[in-house]
């Protein structure tokens, strides 16, 4: 973070320093905090760090339950994941030209953003559908359980 006056510094603002970002900024829990151009080092000191994203829920859908077992066992021996929870589902979808009505089975999976373009291509080559449906949400849980997901997947 970068420390300087405001180029067009008004009355009364003399003894304020001014705070300005260059970039976004990883704090050492691991969420982005944004600053603001140009606010008084005073007014940043007590505005909330915002959170972009705490992490991950990443949602998979799936032929049966095996298929499913399987990549979600895979994702957590991996650390890709921290946990992920299965369970079946009806789909309909169009698929080559007709409306489709399954059963499936659904896992969602949770983890820290970093790691959304490995998870991404490690189910897309596990996975037996030749276009998997892998979703993500950016979530924010209690911070123990945001706290909980970091350390799994960590080495």
């Amino acid at each position: 973070m970068l420390e300087r006056e405001h180029p067009k510094k008004g009355a009364g603002t003399h003894d304020q320093k001014i705070v300005q970002s260059q970039q976004f900024e990883l704090s050492e829990k691991g969420f982005y905090i944004v600053c603001f151009p140009y606010l008084s080092k005073d007014y940043t000191d007590s505005f909330k760090k915002i959170m972009i994203m705490a992490f991950l829920m990443i949602y998979i859908t799936h032929e049966n339950e095996a298929a499913a077992t399987e990549i979600v066992k895979r994702l957590v021996n991996e650390k890709l994941v921290a946990c992920g929870n299965c369970f079946p589902m009806k789909s309909m979808y169009w698929w080559q030209g007709a409306v489709q009505n399954e059963e499936e089975w659904v896992s969602i999976v949770k983890t820290i953003p970093e790691n959304w373009a490995l998870v991404k291509t490690k189910v897309q080559e596990w996975h037996p559908y030749d276009v998997p449906c892998i979703a993500k949400w950016e979530v924010e849980a209690n911070e123990s359980y945001e706290n909980w997901i970091r350390e799994a997947v960590s080495d």
